[in-house]
């Protein structure tokens, strides 16, 4: 047979040369039909000379077919055709099938190794690429060979897949395709190109490119050419079988690719998401094969341990079989005796060996512990010094840089044990406590401060004359370049960083200058001709106003371009006036005029002034209703706008810049005022009375191009030429904050937003900046006038703070008596509005100072004159003076609201009805006391015993009924001030000198001055036992408990406050307020405010407890 010579060619050595398997003479032809009738059976074969060429030549290939067929000539579309081109794929499925039942594989099946003779049978001819199915060895891994068109996507993959028989099945469907569709099925520029589409691409169906195909046909063609071999035809058979059933009108065996067809040919071009997903559906199967080989594992582990009982029956059996000869072996079980004694010891030394590896693995796996705590227990130290020292500097960003450190401080410290902290050599820890860290929190959050919240450059230089609108969302900004001679003008959003918008001049641009009226919908440009009104953000040109000219003025000049400066523009915050300050052009260079236009009406401006005007820019009132206007060569004047008329003058001044009105128009900002020094003196002007309020030194680099005031009047932004900021607090003019490190240049403007919690600075470099500000924080300033605060005292109501004070300087002795000369009045505040409303006549040095429980009623005590005052009157109630016999101790309101008092007399303690002149309660005569007060609001006598005796227990009474409540064990040996009980009688405070332990202290080292053991404690009234003891070296000066009893705050010498939650009785936190030392402390009955006092000031620190709270745990640190 031609075939097998064929094979025996293959097989012989050279079969093997490149040149003979590439050699053009080798095809052989396998015949699809029967040779003994004209045709041969699928089992049949010829040789290669059965026919000869010319026979073959006249019918032609498959090829010749094809390309006959292929566009521009139309697609085939006669049913003929197809049956035809079926007719074919029998004849060469068939052949091919014959060639691999003998285990060959064509390899290169194409339509021009299809070749048709002139009798309508087709020869498979080219087995020169053909190779057997067990020979692994003819076709080299990587090696690509055949025609790419046609090779099937395992053939095209160079060996990296398995090629078999399939192969040839689908390089006859990628033949019948292109029969079918006049193109084939995958074309491209180079070899390559072809392969990649084969290996990543579906081809298109045949009914796409050529619709009389028949969907079977095509059904039948698009299976042939899978690219999956397992998904094709298996056999040539079943191709020629199911074209067979195609021919005859019978149901084909393939089916048209459905969805889950389309599903994988989706994943395959999807590899990505089809391999995540098929990895999950592996990781399912995966469970479920470890679980099935789990349960086989078991199973052979329970067969195995079966075999093991039969195997210890069998050995025990034969145990038995070999006792006869235990004697002969005796000497052998000895020596295996000695052996596994031997192995018992090595067993022995190995988990020996085994126990001191873990154990040093152990001690490793410690120390590696205790470094790693150690440096964590560094790192919250570093991180809680870094806060620490950042409350201590002026840098820009502080409060928000530290509240960050101690949060993170925090988080570390959560997340260990206390005990596992680091210990120092003098046996503290190194990690600082929670107090500490909440102490340094309120020192961080009690800080005015600021930070950039934008960084922006606007790409311009020759930045003049920015203007924001009220709402802070459009900037304006007058650009000039004089090397062009250009100016223009640039619109910037704020709100959402947009791209800036410009509105370009055209010939109006000399002295050019700007304005945006309050809500940013319109912009004033000032020209030599006059103002320009433009609609925001459009751009539209609005209006024109021109400038009002007098006889003899100059026309405007016509230059094109002139130098900025000169015009000032200003609209009124509602933006029905704009008001002017510009030159006229007069011959006279120094001249100009202030001009107002009300933009509601058509009116003629009015020109305020004309002449050599102070060159300071015009600036209404927050209301609108004024106007501050230069006026003459050294004063300004304030224009009434509703009654068009000048209502105040501020003279002799020399000032260059801006004006602002400030505290609700009544203080005028000028500056900076031209004084002769070089600190940029800010000018405030007391509008009312008409005279100089305050001069503020802003810096010698301010140079007046940057001020604003804040829309609640009472801070002042300035900027300066080093590109800083500073704001002052009005109208005190103290500097709460300098915000540095925005800009390198000189700050052309500032401008408040978001309701004065934020500002917008631009630089003359095009730098824009945005700012944010806390200044709303928890510690308020309240001022009390003349003396300094020696009492201070809330309200029940919480309407009041009360305020007594002292004058230096105002004590002397009169007849051995302690007076004060002219005390200072006791100030009542009104706490809603921080005023004072009533002044009350001040008694001397006061040591008490309390309302009574209707808060109608105020009495303070000396130790010489106790008064009651009406609260709404101010007229005196009641007064109690000293006498030689009747030293006055104390005094207070009782439960009934009646006037009471604390007096000493003949050595014993008593309390006095002042109204009623009577004695209320007096001790019983076997009672040691020596001296007390009333405490609580007149609730309690708190009773002394005296230094000497048996006695040495503090003693609690009732009044008025005079029953003795509780006794408390004296610690110190000295009282320090009058004790403290909170108003829902639970907690008594109580300060002492512990003289003993100070002795003590001092003995162990006598050449070392030791401090003084001070101390606090506390007691509660309904266990009657001692609560709370703080002792220290620092001594007490005052304490404070809360009405509900939560919170005692303690105030010390050195100038701090401790608070102290009762309840837990743990320190909160550790509070410096600004005095040297705290003197005086009160809560509000809320117990939301903390009031301390030094003594030595003029003012009142007031902390708000609950916005701390809140701010701290917005923060993320705990209270």
């Amino acid at each position: 047979r031609g075939l097998d010579r064929v094979l025996r060619e293959l097989r012989e050595p050279g079969g093997s040369d490149p040149a003979f398997r590439f050699d053009p003479l080798a095809p052989t032809i396998v015949p699809g039909r029967d040779p003994d009738g004209g045709s041969a059976s699928p089992g049949g074969v010829a040789e290669s000379q059965a026919r000869d060429t010319g026979e073959q030549d006249k019918a032609g290939s498959i090829k010749g077919t094809a390309d006959r067929l292929t566009p521009p000539a139309a697609h085939p579309t006669w049913p003929d055709f197809f049956r035809w081109a079926a007719e074919l794929g029998i004849q060469a499925a068939e052949g091919i099938a014959y060639a691999h039942q003998r285990g060959v594989i064509h390899r290169d099946i194409k339509p021009s190794n299809l070749i048709l003779d002139s009798q309508g049978v087709l020869w498979i001819t080219d087995f020169g690429l053909a190779r057997r199915i067990d020979d692994p060895e003819l076709t080299k891994s990587g090696s690509l060979l055949g025609t790419p068109r046609y090779m099937s996507p395992e053939q095209a993959a160079a060996a990296k897949n398995p090629v078999d028989h399939r192969t040839d099945i689908y390089s006859l469907g990628a033949s019948l395709y292109e029969l079918l569709a006049c193109r084939p099925a995958f074309e491209g520029a180079t070899p390559m190109e072809v392969v990649v589409q084969i290996l990543d691409r579906e081809p298109i169906a045949p009914r796409r490119l050529n619709p009389a195909v028949p969907r079977d046909l095509e059904t039948i063609v698009l299976k042939a050419m899978s690219k999956r071999a397992c998904d094709r035809y298996q056999s040539g058979a079943e191709l020629a079988d199911d074209l067979r059933r195609w021919q005859n009108v019978e149901p084909i065996r393939a089916r048209p690719i459905g969805p889950i067809g389309r599903l994988v040919r989706w994943c395959r071009r999807n590899p990505a998401v089809a391999a995540l997903t098929i990895a999950v559906a592996a990781l399912l199967v995966t469970i479920a094969v470890t679980s099935s080989v789990a349960a086989l594992r078991l199973n052979h582990l329970a067969q195995r341990e079966r075999d093991a009982a039969e195997r210890a029956d069998t050995a025990r059996r034969r145990a038995e079989e070999s006792q006869q000869s235990a004697e002969e072996a005796h000497k052998q079980a000895d020596l295996e005796r000695i052996d596994a004694n031997r192995q018992r010891q090595f067993a022995v030394d190995a988990r020996e060996q085994e126990q001191t590896a873990r154990e040093q693995a152990e001690t490793e796996r410690n120390r590696a512990v205790a470094s790693e705590e150690q440096a964590r227990d560094h790192l919250i130290r570093s991180l809680y010094e870094q806060a620490h020292a950042l409350t201590k500097t002026q840098v820009t960003g502080r409060r928000w840089q530290a509240l960050d450190r101690l949060r993170e401080a925090e988080t570390l410290r959560s997340r260990h044990d206390e005990a596992a902290h680091t210990v120092r050599p003098g046996g503290t820890t190194i990690v600082p406590t929670q107090a500490e860290l909440r102490s340094a929190a309120v020192a961080a959050a009690l800080l005015v401060d600021g930070r950039m919240r934008r960084r922006s450059e606007l790409g311009l230089l020759g930045i003049h004359a920015p203007a924001v609108s009220v709402d802070g969302r459009w900037l304006a900004v007058l650009w000039i370049d004089p090397v062009r001679q250009k100016s223009g003008v640039r619109l910037v959003d704020l709100s959402n960083d947009g791209e800036p918008r410009r509105i370009e001049f055209a010939d109006q641009i000399a002295f050019a200058s700007l304005a945006l009226n309050a809500d940013g919908s319109l912009l004033a440009t000032g020209t030599p001709s006059g103002v320009t009104l433009w609609k925001l953000p459009s751009g539209e040109r609005v209006r024109v106003l021109e400038w009002p000219r007098a006889g003899g003025d100059p026309p405007p000049p016509q230059a094109r371009f002139f130098a900025p400066g000169g015009i000032s523009i200003r609209f009124s915050p509602d933006g029905a006036r704009l008001a002017v300050v510009r030159p006229t052009f007069h011959p006279d260079a120094r001249d100009k005029q202030t001009i107002v236009w009300n933009l509601a009406n058509a009116d003629e401006p009015q020109v305020l002034s004309r002449g050599n005007l102070i060159d300071v820019a015009p600036s209404f009132s927050s209301d609108g209703k004024r106007l501050a206007f230069p006026a003459g060569e050294k004063n300004l004047a304030v224009w009434n706008c509703e009654k068009a008329e000048k209502s105040a003058d501020v003279m002799q001044i020399q000032a260059r810049g801006q004006t602002a009105f400030a505290l609700d128009g009544e203080v005028l900002a000028i500056g900076p005022v031209m004084d002769g020094t070089d600190q940029g003196t800010l000018l405030l002007w007391n509008l009312r009375t008409g005279t100089e309020l305050k001069r503020l030194a802003a810096g010698a680099d301010f140079f007046g191009s940057a001020m604003a005031v804040s829309p609640d009047g009472r801070k002042l932004a300035v900027g300066t030429l080093s590109g800083g900021i500073t704001i002052f607090s009005l109208p005190d003019g103290d500097r709460i904050l300098r915000l540095d490190g925005g800009h390198v240049t000189l700050i052309n403007s500032v401008s408040w937003i978001d309701s004065g919690r934020g500002l917008v600075s631009v630089g003359m470099d095009g730098s824009l900046r945005t700012w944010e500000m806390d200044f709303d924080v928890a510690r308020t300033m309240t001022a009390t006038g003349e003396g300094n605060p020696s009492g201070i005292a809330y309200s029940p109501d919480g309407k009041w703070l009360a305020v007594a004070s002292t004058r230096p300087g105002g004590a002397r002795f009169v007849d051995s008596k302690f007076q004060i000369e002219n005390p200072p009045p006791t100030k009542l505040i009104d706490r809603a509005t921080g005023r004072v409303v009533r002044d009350l006549p001040g008694v001397g040095l006061p040591t008490t100072l309390v309302f009574r429980s209707d808060s109608r009623q105020l009495a303070s005590g000396t130790g010489q004159t106790a008064v009651a005052w009406d609260v709404e009157t101010g007229a005196e109630v009641a007064r109690a003076e000293s006498t030689s016999e009747s030293i006055l101790t104390s005094c207070g309101f009782g439960p009934a609201g009646q006037f009471l008092v604390g007096r000493r007399h003949d050595k014993r303690p008593a309390v006095v009805d002042v109204a009623a002149d009577r004695l209320l309660w007096q001790p019983p005569a076997d009672v040691a006391l020596t001296d007390g007060v009333v405490s609580g609001g007149g609730r309690y006598y708190f009773g002394v015993p005296p230094m000497i005796g048996a006695a040495k227990n503090y003693q609690l009474w009732d009044l008025p009924g005079g029953a003795r409540i509780a006794e408390f064990e004296r610690i110190g040996a000295t009282e320090l001030g009058a004790p403290e009980i909170s108003g829902n009688g639970r907690w008594l405070a109580i300060g002492y000198l512990d003289m003993e332990v100070s002795a003590v202290l001092r003995a162990v080292e006598p050449g070392q001055a030791r401090p003084m053991e001070y101390g606090v404690a506390v007691w509660s009234l309904p266990a009657g036992r001692k609560h709370l003891n703080l002792p220290g070296p620092l001594k007490p000066t005052r304490y404070a408990i809360s009405r509900d009893g939560r919170y005692l705050a303690i105030g010390y010498l050195e100038g701090t406050v401790h608070l102290w939650d009762l309840t837990e009785s743990k320190k909160i936190f550790e509070w410096n307020p600004s005095s040297r030392s705290v003197s005086q402390l009160a809560f509000s009955p809320d117990g939301d405010v903390l009031a301390a006092a030094d003594g030595q000031s003029h003012a009142i620190e007031l902390l708000d407890l609950a916005k701390l709270r809140k701010q701290l745990d917005e923060a993320g640190l705990s209270w």
